[in-house]
């Protein structure tokens, strides 16, 4: 215990001390008083017993001088008459004055034992005072050591921080001069491109009068109709993600129920890319991934300090991130099973992070309203970009992870160029409730655009959800899908009775883009068609709100996850 602590502990104690003694002097008075009124009432008992003995005399006198009262002078026996009668009324006066003070000596007896209980409850409430403050005392010392690590904890990240902006400093100096040689390369390159265009213009030129001079008429419009009314002519048909692949499936039975595979809520739920393992993540501060088929434990990650809010695979499967609530980003080695990289520096909780294509970076939103770029290869961030809003999901436009898409807490769905730092694009007017989720549909497998006549235009050709498309969730219970050229919705998906159960609630697309899936609140999973954006089913067998839920790369599987520990694997 420091000085400073043990002095200001004895002088409240010294304090209490003198509260109390000015409580109980309120009573010495009137214990004098009764102790005065008891010598008093004493000192009456010892003259009344002297009077009383008087009294005996002088009627034994009064007996004697009776026996001669003849012989006596009339005088004297009626001035002894006299004398006894002032005796008796002396004594009558003394008997009525010791009742009194047995009056008030009772009276005084009774205050006594009421003031005795005061002081006995005053002296324990002075004890209660004393433990208290040692009590204090223990937790201010407590407390005080407590400071003192944050202190050094302080002085420590002072430090780093220090060292941090030194080696910024001189990134930043190399970087310029690296920008100044690529711009003078840039230059040079834009003289030397522009040179090959014009050749290559002239080259065009030349092939295109040749062309013009055997062109052949037009097709007619008979053979246009012949060519609309084929399915399979040019190539035109169903356009799914892989014509070997059948279209995805609507989830009608589970054939495997994980029950409490945490202790705690579950808050997240992914699948890797090539389907066969799924991951878990909750209040435990635990990451479980478990085999898609069989529903068997393969891996148990920990090392968070608080609960999981997001799981996401490499693009590779060989890697795992977790975001946590302790304002961290881990990320596991699933052949080893142990962690590579534990990225700190959000102060706020981590509710989302994705890979870009080749798992070099991590792109990472929080609820300290900051986007974060991490360089896997050197283990620290190297970008941070301040949003407006505190973010709740975030998706990546190119696998670089050069343009990046954001969804808040203020409805709005934001466009960031992450080399610059830019938001260029600001997306209003979608929801009436926060965004919770964004999906960005897998890319599509088409045609090749030079088996189709130059003479159809687009309008012929059949609606599909692809990779250019964004799927955005909200607390408002409607689902949008937005056209990334454009950033415009071309379709709304909403449903009697759906409502996000949480403020990460993920929505997703199926493995081929013609469905979309949600859950509520209320445990129903619902799903939409994106061609006709209507309610294709509603399945029941969650209670509680869904997390998440996902279909596998091959369509056929479906998963999902609800709050009160239950995961679904769906067929």
């Amino acid at each position: 215990m420091s000085v400073d602590t043990e002095y200001q502990w004895q002088v409240g104690l010294e304090r209490g001390l003198c509260q109390r003694d000015e409580a109980v002097e309120g009573f010495e008075a009137l214990v004098v008083s009764y102790n005065t009124l008891l010598h008093h009432t004493l000192q009456l008992e010892g003259d009344y017993a002297h009077l009383n003995d008087t009294h005996t005399t002088l009627r034994t006198e009064h007996a004697k001088l009776a026996d001669v009262g003849a012989a006596a002078n009339l005088d004297a026996f009626v001035a002894a008459q006299k004398r006894i009668a002032e005796l008796e009324w002396q004594v009558t006066t003394l008997k009525d004055e010791r009742s009194d003070l047995y009056k008030a000596q009772g009276q005084h007896a009774q205050r006594l034992l009421s003031l005795t209980d005061d002081v006995r409850r005053r002296e324990e409430q002075v004890r209660d005072l004393e433990t208290s403050a040692k009590a204090t005392a223990t937790q201010m010392a407590k407390l005080q050591q407590s400071v003192d690590d944050y202190f050094y904890v302080l002085r420590e990240k002072d430090g780093t921080i220090q060292d941090e902006m030194t080696a910024l400093q001189l990134e930043l100096v190399t970087k310029e001069e690296k920008l100044k040689r690529v711009e003078q390369e840039n230059s040079q390159l834009v003289e030397r491109w522009l040179r090959k265009m014009n050749e290559e213009a002239e080259r065009m030129n030349d092939t295109n009068r040749q062309l013009e001079a055997e062109r052949r008429p037009p097709p007619s419009v008979d053979q246009l109709n012949e060519c609309l009314g084929d399915e399979n002519y040019f190539g035109l048909g169903r356009r799914t993600s892989d014509t070997n692949q059948a279209p995805s499936k609507v989830p009608s039975i589970v054939y495997k129920e994980l029950e409490n595979p945490h202790h705690g809520e579950i808050h997240t739920l992914h699948v890797s890319h090539d389907g066969t393992m799924v991951a878990t993540g909750g209040q435990d501060r635990r990451v479980k991934v478990f085999d898609s088929r069989s529903g068997n434990l393969k891996y148990t990650l920990s090392g968070c300090l608080q609960s999981v809010l997001h799981v996401w695979f490499s693009p590779t499967d060989d890697l795992i991130l977790a975001t946590s609530s302790d304002n961290a980003i881990r990320v596991w080695a699933l052949d080893t099973g142990r962690i590579q990289h534990t990225l700190t520096g959000h102060i706020g909780k981590v509710v989302s992070a994705k890979f870009d294509g080749e798992a070099r970076k991590i792109i990472s939103v929080s609820h300290d309203r900051t986007i974060k770029s991490w360089d896997l290869y050197r283990g620290y961030c190297s970008k941070t970009i301040f949003s407006i809003s505190s973010c709740n999901d975030l998706c990546l436009m190119d696998p670089q992870g050069t343009t990046i898409l954001s969804g808040h807490v203020d409805n709005v769905l934001r466009v960031w160029d992450m080399q610059s730092g830019n938001c260029v694009r600001e997306v209003t007017g979608l929801h009436d409730a926060p965004i919770t989720s964004l999906a960005i549909a897998p890319a599509m497998t088409d045609s090749p655009p030079s088996l189709i006549p130059p003479i159809l235009s687009a309008a012929f050709i059949p609606y599909s959800v692809d990779h250019t498309h964004l799927l955005t969730n909200a607390k408002d219970g409607t689902l949008h899908i937005l056209d990334l050229n454009t950033f415009e919705s071309v379709g709304v998906l909403r449903a009697e009775g759906y409502r996000p159960g949480s403020n990460w609630a993920r929505a997703a697309f199926s493995a081929d883009g013609h469905l979309v899936a949600a859950g509520s609140a209320d445990g129903v999973l619902f799903i939409w068609n994106t061609r006709t954006f209507e309610v294709q089913a509603r399945v029941k067998e969650h209670t509680s709100p869904v997390c998440a839920a996902f279909w596998d790369a091959s369509g056929q599987h479906f998963f999902s996850a609800e709050k009160d520990q239950l995961v679904c694997f769906w067929e």
